[in-house]
């Protein structure tokens, strides 16, 4: 029980200590994901 109690502390601290990059890469992601579905649903209205 205490290794994975260790094993949680070490992710906490590891999150921690990665929040902004996740963060930056995270709302890249997003950005570029809603980029394809707007294009996506533009044609699709378009060929409507």
């Amino acid at each position: 029980m205490s290794y994975m109690h260790n094993d949680l502390i070490l992710l906490s601290y590891t999150i921690t200590y990665h929040h902004d990059l996740f963060l930056i890469l995270g709302f890249q992601t997003i950005l570029a994901d809603a980029l394809i579905i707007i294009n996506t649903l533009i044609e699709l209205i378009f060929r409507a």
